[in-house]
């Protein structure tokens, strides 16, 4: 199958490189790794019969697997606390500094996010996205982004600080 603008080597390349973090953008949504691949796979189908694929590929896979994501979970029709073991980063290698303790503490402050923050955070940091291509998958300004993911930096490391025992400044 070849799309207008891109080959489907060039498609499978992409599923490949940003399958991991996509189901991890998808668990922030659904809270249900499940769920969340659901999401993916079926966001990749729709995308595969297309008749031609988007100028930007990649903010179209994130919005289509948000509205895939928030489907199933709506479908679900049941809320899901976040896991005690929930991690976002669990696709990625940990960074060269990174150890299991400092993790931990990163996962447990993403869990007092709201939404929106936690979100924006994810799509920012994780998936390296820029604020006019969330703003772009949530449908709202990139001032709007600017600000859920300024408030949530802030508040997580608060509270990154306030669970190692530190004074936040």
């Amino acid at each position: 199958m070849a799309f207008a603008g891109a080959s489907e080597s060039e498609v499978r390349q992409f599923y490949c490189h940003s399958w991991g973090t996509l189901v991890g953008y998808a668990i922030v949504l659904t809270e249900d790794h499940g769920l969340a691949e659901d999401a993916v796979q079926t966001a990749f189908v729709k995308l595969m019969n297309k008749d031609s694929l988007p100028r930007e590929l990649r903010p179209y896979m994130f919005k289509a697997v948000r509205n895939e994501a928030l489907q199933q979970r709506q479908a679900a029709r049941r809320e899901f606390p976040l896991p005690a073991d929930f991690e976002v980063w669990w696709s990625l290698p940990p960074p060269q500094s990174a150890n299991a303790e400092s993790q931990d503490l990163l996962h447990e402050a993403l869990k007092g996010l709201r939404k929106e923050e936690r979100e924006a955070i994810v799509l920012k940091e994780l998936a390296e996205l820029t604020l006019r291509e969330i703003a772009q998958i949530q449908q709202v300004s990139p001032n709007t982004v600017a600000s859920w993911h300024r408030r949530g930096m802030l508040k997580l490391r608060r509270r990154v600080m306030e669970l190692e025992g530190k004074e936040p400044s």
